[in-house]
């Protein structure tokens, strides 16, 4: 699943919780919650997915469209099950796994996805 670009509809809400987006794929206005962190960064909810080809400790290149706005909120998963923090790393949109705490190499095929803010 690819990253997908989100318009903006209105201004944030009074309360700043959320913003009303345009979402062009299915044609249709989300709302879209928002989250303060410690610096008071906002950032919108993203996905990003890529498919492993097999490799040890595999590299993701260029697998977050942004870099996360805040590494402590990412969760990433192999195959659909949620890999324990320390499975990977990241640095800036790149994405690597770590064999030695995951306890398996990935294998072609197999789906890497994350749930983030950027």
């Amino acid at each position: 699943m690819a990253v997908e670009t989100l318009s903006a509809v209105t201004t944030v809400s009074s309360d700043s919780s959320y913003v009303i987006v345009y979402r062009s794929t299915t044609d249709e206005n989300v709302r879209v919650s928002l989250t303060d962190v410690v610096d008071n960064t906002i950032g919108l909810a993203a996905w990003a997915s890529a498919n492993a080809v097999g490799a040890a400790n595999e590299t993701f290149t260029g697998f977050f469209a942004t870099a996360p706005i805040n590494i402590d909120e990412v969760v990433v998963y192999f195959n659909g099950l949620a890999l324990k923090r320390g499975g990977w790393t990241i640095s800036g949109t790149n994405l690597t796994l770590v064999d030695s705490v995951n306890g398996y190499l990935t294998e072609a095929g197999d789906v890497i996805t994350s749930y983030y803010r950027s």
